[in-house]
């Protein structure tokens, strides 16, 4: 047999913490000798490839292993009849595995294997590009074929602790991948800690989620030594975010230019609908094209998201109603269907008029400046509203918007009987405990926190300095858990913390920090309980565990005090 005496090991692929792939790592006898000098013995490639994948499913079968498997092929496998015919008479099994295509800079037929790949893909088996990057001379491929993954190479990953360079090198690649295709990105090659922060603030900046490898997760392990892989819905990235859209307008920019298209001067204009450039309409197609193309890049070049782009649009468009007011009530701005639903527009009308006209106004202005003379920046309510003869109730949402010296307040309006509204706590501005209806097992940690001392706070210094320990407390918290991570008020003096961080005794030591905080802040007067848990099945279950080791601590905490 071809792979007599020769044996894999697997390398786990983990996403959000969690192995949901391994890859399939040659392995020889004779440590000494290179594996890519060995397999570039072999000129039939299909027929090496072949026996690996042979290999693979026997390990997998024999070991009665649930798993999913990357397996390394030759690109020109991919243009071999035989191979694919062989791929095909086994796709009951493409359940297991999935292809990386390696050694792919010079493929001698694109179109052939760009043909192959869809034969395949229609018949359920999932297509990586292994190592982009590597010498920066496959963009071609990439652009050719829809791939399922595609693997950054790890030699971009290894520097990005030494060179900041190389670290902008890699955000501009998955950034390009994430804006050109498709693609789930696969960030191969992370050895540390370092590496794994720096990799995770690049899915920050762009609210993606990547797959992750690595000996920082794991080293490859032996067949036997795999858990079960279970199924996981993925949230790479959303293909209808701000990045994908600016691609889109200069995509569009680029073929009128390019093709002189100035007679379809509408399918530019329709990405800014609400003529938020003031561009005068009135002048030729090409006029309009060329201050469309700056303008487009003025404001976009303004700020990361081009956010002055699109805000009006996007606004405009809500599902939700919108104003926002000054601190005088003056309108400056409802959406479209504010204006819709009532029939009217408030900008330009002065408050006596709109009173006149939307019986009731009066209690909106009232809720407006209950949240401007709070400490509080956000105000949830519920707000009956009479419409022909007709109750209706809203769920509306205000938050206090600061620019330069100016204060406004903008309310979201919501029909109770069509949407879910998140509620905000408006003393801390952590989740309310209706948050806990959601589905929160797909976090690693779940603390739970109790307030020592806070009784006395508010029967010797009464509730206003108590919830101004609150205030302080939610203040301490949020600082030091990160974008992800969900602060809850349970009510009282009580919070639940659920967090992906990397260990529980990294989830410790940030707790601890959050309580020597509190203490100084209070001058010793509060500190916290915690328990900590992980959630394995059930997060409601995770939390009574982690209340009980709160208890546990408050208690042992008692005695300890008591025998001092």
């Amino acid at each position: 047999m071809l792979l007599r005496s020769k044996y894999f090991q697997y390398q786990p692929i983990v996403y959000k913490n969690k192995a949901v792939a391994y890859e399939a790592l040659l392995r020889l006898p004779d440590k000494k000798v290179n594996i890519e000098n060995f397999v570039q013995t072999y000129v039939n490639k299909g027929y090496f490839d072949l026996n690996v994948i042979t290999h693979v499913l026997s390990d997998i079968k024999k070991n009665n292993k649930q798993v999913y498997v990357s397996i390394n092929i030759s690109s020109t496998s991919l243009i071999n009849d035989e191979f694919i015919a062989y791929l095909l008479s086994i796709k009951e099994d493409f359940k297991y595995f999935y292809l990386e295509i390696t050694e792919h800079d010079n493929v001698e037929d694109i179109e052939k294997m760009r043909e192959n790949c869809q034969i395949l893909q229609k018949n359920g088996l999932k297509i990586a590009l292994d190592d982009y990057g590597k010498g920066y001379s496959n963009t071609d491929i990439l652009l050719s074929i829809d791939f399922d993954y595609v693997k950054i190479d790890k030699l971009l990953t290894n520097k990005i602790e030494t060179s900041f360079f190389s670290y902008k090198l890699l955000e501009s690649i998955v950034s390009d991948i994430s804006s050109l295709t498709n693609s789930l990105i696969v960030i191969e090659g992370i050895e540390s800690e370092k590496n794994l922060q720096l990799i995770k603030n690049i899915e920050r900046k762009y609210n993606v989620n990547f797959l992750h490898q690595g000996y920082y997760y794991s080293k490859p392990l032996p067949i036997s030594a795999l858990q079960n892989n279970e199924k996981i819905e993925y949230n790479f990235k959303k293909l209808d975010d701000i990045s994908s859209f600016y691609n889109e307008v200069e995509q569009k920019i680029y073929k009128t230019i390019c093709k002189n298209d100035f007679d379809n001067v509408n399918e530019l204009l329709k990405f800014d609908p609400f003529n938020t450039f003031n561009i005068n309409y009135k002048q030729s197609n090409k006029e309009i094209v060329s201050n469309f193309i700056s303008a487009f890049y003025h404001n976009s070049n303004t700020s990361f998201d081009i956010g002055n782009f699109l805000a009006n649009a996007m606004i405009n468009n809500a599902e939700c109603m919108v104003v926002i007011r000054d601190i005088n009530g003056e309108a400056i701005f409802n959406n479209k269907k504010h204006i819709q639903f009532y029939g009217f527009d408030l900008v330009g009308h002065s408050i006596d008029e709109i009173k006149e006209t939307l019986p009731g106004y009066d209690a909106c202005l009232q809720a407006d400046l209950e949240l401007i003379e709070s400490d509080n920046i956000v105000l949830s309510k519920e707000e009956v509203v009479l419409i022909n003869g007709e109750e209706k109730t809203f769920v509306t949402q205000r938050n206090k918007v600061i620019c330069g010296d100016n204060l406004f307040v903008m309310t979201s309006v919501y029909d109770k009987d069509d949407a879910k509204v998140e509620k905000i706590d408006s003393l801390t501005s952590c989740y309310t405990r209706d948050h806990l209806s959601n589905d929160l097992n797909d976090y690693q940690y779940v603390a739970f926190i109790d307030l020592n001392n806070f009784k006395y706070i508010n029967d010797n210094y009464g509730h206003e300095k108590g919830d101004d320990v609150l205030k302080v407390t939610a203040e301490i918290i949020q600082k030091h858990f990160r974008y992800g991570d969900i602060v809850i008020r349970l009510g009282g003096d009580e919070f639940l913390i659920f967090s992906n961080i990397e260990s529980h005794e990294k989830f410790d030591k940030r707790l601890a920090q959050v309580n020597h905080e509190i203490e100084i802040a209070t001058k010793n007067f509060v500190s916290i309980a915690y328990g900590v848990t992980n959630i394995e099945h059930d997060y409601q279950e995770a939390i009574v565990t982690a209340d009980q080791l709160m208890y546990k601590q408050k208690y042992d905490r008692k005695n300890t005090l008591v025998n001092a």
